[in-house]
């Protein structure tokens, strides 16, 4: 709901609401013991934190949370989240770093395995062209 809500101000030009309203609704929610206890709730929260962090261009605060969403468990959306990140920012070191730390993290289930891994080659070959491309127009 709220990175639906999130995905809504951004897009809409909505008066007087922005990204910091979608992330104190969700710090409000986030003290709510239910919600506080639940590990794919937190997940969730740092995602979409990290989101907003990246909508109001604080690389720092991005990192920081999508390193918390993949401590709690992590998704190959993440891994897209957190590679496209270090990617934007030209941290093409530290993508690869990441891609290969993820690929010593991946599932147990065969075929979530074989998913895991493709998604994550997938994103190197992406890396790998953002910082060739980045290098021909320097």
């Amino acid at each position: 709901m709220l990175s639906q809500f999130l995905s809504t101000v951004i897009s809409v030009n909505c008066n007087g609401i922005g990204p910091d309203t979608v992330a104190e609704l969700a710090d409000i929610l986030r003290q709510n013991p239910r919600y506080i206890q639940g590990p794919l709730y937190n997940q969730f929260h740092h995602k979409l934190m990290a989101g907003i962090a990246r909508q109001k261009g604080d690389y720092d605060a991005t990192i920081d949370h999508l390193e918390r969403a993949i401590a709690r468990r992590g998704t190959n959306e993440l891994n897209m989240m957190m590679v496209t990140a270090l990617g934007g920012a030209g941290d093409f070191d530290g993508a690869n770093e990441f891609i290969d730390a993820a690929l010593q993290r991946q599932p147990g289930h065969p075929l979530r395995a074989v998913a895991w891994r493709s998604n994550l080659e997938k994103l190197r070959e992406y890396i790998n062209e953002l910082e060739r491309y980045s290098q021909s127009v320097e």
